[in-house]
């Protein structure tokens, strides 16, 4: 049938110069190799890490599935993979961001697959070179978090997209396609907007096209599988969805550039230029937006591409500043590279690569670091926690209560679940076992030290029951901001006015250890 007539009959047949094939594959493997590098050289965690440590690893309380939909604001399926590298690997800090990584790298491979089976052979090259290139997508991509593999599903997603309608009847195309789309939803919530738009543009084009009745009846049983894969996070979502008011308290506008991303705004235009005012005069070289057997490809990759970074945009201005950010975009990120790569593919030879690389240059230039240093990984603020845990676990005595006020936004909720003792962990993670492996009852400090008299009836059945131990208490605060100096010292005043005396203090350029020992009996 026409919809399954392979791409290279009318793709341009030419295969590339294998010199040409080389090279490029040299530069994608060396900017992973230079990319990954802070991953190998740092064994400090970044804040949200300790989370996804106390998420993934076994040896904390509760169980996976239930510390990830009842407790974090992400599903489980990146911490189920950092859950299978810590088992397969051991403890260590580039296990548990192994799994970001192999999505990272795996990204520029499903782009070239999916250029080469829509766009041709030019197309194809390029592809890969941006996206191993990307200038905004290495820094959030490669911590121990959920966009990496966000990045890397959501490239698989669109060359099964494309396998699938060069090929609609296909049940293996339909089975994978639905499975990377699982896999997004299980990732992260906002993933939803990925997913409902390739579906959405997908049933417009089978339904609107007269399609046979057998391939809507494929794609109404993918949708259906779907929902149904799906359901089970319903819950988390809603009660993500209305605690979003307390998550959001602390909000941060980000400015409208850094929204749009370096990428789009130093490759965007040398792209425009390229499929337009440069293009090639020589018919055999260009290839077609609009693959003749793909109908609607080059227009589902602007929705889901730059149409959702967009939207990402709007809704900063309309819900919240926070989906501002562009790591909630990053889904969408495969799509726009392939509609550089398929417009730079226009251009005429000698005109193309110089004008990319240009850009790629010009997005790093704009990022503000090169691609082999990572101002979170390589911070001093990790740095600094490394150095708590490190003092906690040398100095303290097995059950001897640790008070953190770590930075996490979910600390705004102690007042309201400080019963919780699993919710208090939660919040207390970045003193997590990960560093401190000795016994500890982990409390977290509430977000605005105002709130600490609204917890005064948890706090002080904690202390007195250590001081009838005769345990000592540990404080660890955040001090790059104002609200955790607030609350470390509002700890410690509360703590000497019953008597409880400063042993041990240690002052880091971020961070504060304090131990205090228990009033004489």
């Amino acid at each position: 049938m026409a919809s399954a007539i392979s791409s290279r009959q009318t793709m341009p047949s030419a295969l590339p110069d294998r010199a040409l094939g080389g090279l490029a594959l040299a530069l994608i493997a060396a900017a992973c190799l230079l990319a990954s590098l802070p991953v190998w050289r740092s064994d400090a965690l970044t804040l949200d890490e300790h989370a996804s440590y106390w998420i993934a690893a076994e040896e904390n309380p509760g169980t996976l599935l239930q510390r990830s939909l009842e407790y974090s604001a992400t599903p489980p399926l990146s911490f189920a993979l950092q859950r299978a590298a810590l088992d397969l690997l051991g403890k260590h800090a580039w296990a548990l961001r192994l799994p970001s990584l192999l999505a990272l790298w795996a990204a520029p491979l499903f782009v070239f697959l999916a250029a080469r089976s829509t766009f041709g052979w030019r197309a194809a090259m390029l592809a890969p070179l941006l996206m191993a290139w990307h200038p905004d997508l290495w820094e959030p991509g490669r911590l121990a978090r959920t966009y990496g593999v966000t990045v890397g599903l959501s490239s698989a997603v669109l060359y099964a997209t494309a396998r699938w309608m060069q090929a609609p009847t296909s049940w293996r195309w339909l089975l994978v396609w639905t499975g990377f789309q699982a896999a997004l939803l299980w990732n992260h919530y906002v993933n939803v907007a990925f997913v409902a738009a390739v579906s959405g543009l997908l049933a417009v084009r089978w339904f609107s096209k007269s399609a046979p009745p057998l391939v809507r009846g494929r794609l109404l049983l993918a949708g259906l599988l779907l929902l149904v894969f799906g359901a089970p996070l319903i819950p988390a979502f809603v009660r993500v969805w209305e605690l979003r008011p307390f998550l959001e308290f602390i909000r941060t506008s980000i400015p409208i550039e850094r929204q749009i991303g370096a990428f789009a705004l130093c490759l965007a235009l040398p792209a425009i230029l390229c499929g337009s005012v440069f293009r090639s005069r020589k018919p055999a070289v260009v290839p077609s937006l609009e693959p003749a057997a793909m109908p609607g490809w080059m227009g589902l990759l602007l929705v889901v591409g730059p149409g959702l970074q967009l939207l990402f945009v709007a809704l900063s201005f309309l819900l919240s500043p926070t989906l501002g950010h562009p790591r909630y975009a990053l889904a969408g990120a495969p799509a726009t590279v392939l509609v550089v790569a398929a417009l730079l593919a226009r251009a005429a030879n000698g005109i193309a690569v110089p004008l990319a690389a240009a850009g790629v240059v010009a997005g790093w230039v704009f990022v503000g670091q090169p691609i082999w240093v990572s101002p979170v990984i390589d911070s001093a603020e990790a740095a600094d926690w490394k150095v708590v845990g490190e003092v906690v676990q040398a100095e303290g005595v097995e059950g001897e209560t640790i008070f953190v006020y770590g930075g996490l936004v979910e600390a705004g909720l102690i007042p309201t679940f400080g019963h919780d003792l699993l919710f208090e962990e939660y919040i207390a993670s970045r003193v997590g076992r990960f560093f401190v492996t000795t016994p500890h009852p982990r409390y977290g400090l509430p977000l605005l030290w105002t709130q600490l008299e609204h917890c005064r009836p948890i706090y002080d059945a904690v202390i007195d029951d250590a001081g009838e131990r005769g345990k000592s208490i540990w404080i660890a605060c955040a001090t790059d901001i104002d609200l955790g100096r607030d609350a470390g010292e509002a700890m410690r005043v509360l703590l000497q006015r019953q008597g409880w005396k400063v042993t041990l203090s240690r002052d880091l350029s971020t961070a504060r250890v304090q131990r205090l020992s228990p009033p004489e009996q």
